[in-house]
């Protein structure tokens, strides 16, 4: 690995950690340069700003959880899907940290900006493995025959769920939770699979990550 990318990497590793640890608002330029031991100079030559950092940091994230997902026990039938809807969304335990951090931008040109990079990126990577997924299933004869067009309008409507989540914290149970049963429903549908066939986030999960993340965000603001 050349020097540069080990710097690069440096950063990122650092910079999400002081992130997740103090919150995006609260860890400046220069704690970071303070953790990693380097100079402006050095920074600037790898990225043009702190906002560049949480950007790709959240382009690992999304890769990360596609890695997760791939790692998880192989499965041939619905509880594959199950898993792939799971992992796709930015909202499971092993996110709570981040969507502090998110939960903390809210109603800034960097939060909607996040948002979106978290959505783009998961879209890349999960909606080309769903069709393998659903090609898959349709063989077996377990999914019904929607095409591909209509498979990507529901995704937009499955992370519009996302987006909404973010946005509402915790302020609206609910709401989330009759717009987590309506994401269900909406795949169950289309796939024409059976009622209940379907978990993706359990709503237990759901709330208590936005909970641990919405008193997070809130301590990091007042600090």
């Amino acid at each position: 690995m050349r020097k540069g990318q080990i710097r690069r990497d440096q950063f990122l590793s650092v910079s999400e950690r002081l992130f997740l640890t103090r919150g995006y608002q609260a860890t400046s330029l220069q704690d970071i340069l303070d953790e990693v031991g380097c100079t402006k100079g050095s920074f600037y030559h790898q990225f043009d700003s702190k906002f560049e950092v949480l950007d790709e940091i959240a382009l690992q994230r999304a890769q990360r959880a596609f890695a997760d997902y791939q790692a998880a026990p192989e499965a041939n039938d619905i509880a594959r899907l199950d898993a792939l809807l799971y992992h796709a969304l930015p909202l499971r335990q092993a996110e709570r940290d981040f969507v502090a951090v998110v939960l903390a931008l809210n109603q800034t040109p960097e939060g909607t900006l996040i948002i979106n990079r978290l959505l783009v990126s998961r879209r890349q990577l999960f909606l080309p493995e769903l069709e393998r997924v659903l090609e898959a299933l349709r063989e077996q004869n377990l999914v019904g025959s929607a095409s591909m067009q209509v498979i990507a309008l529901v995704w937009e409507a499955f992370m519009a769920f996302s987006t909404n989540a973010l946005a509402q914290g915790v302020n609206a149970p609910d709401t989330l939770l009759s717009s987590l049963r309506a994401a269900r429903f909406m795949w169950e549908r289309v796939l024409d699979v059976p009622y209940g066939s379907l978990h993706i986030l359990p709503y237990e999960e759901l709330m208590s990550v936005l909970t641990y993340a919405s008193d997070k965000a809130a301590a990091s603001a007042t600090a």
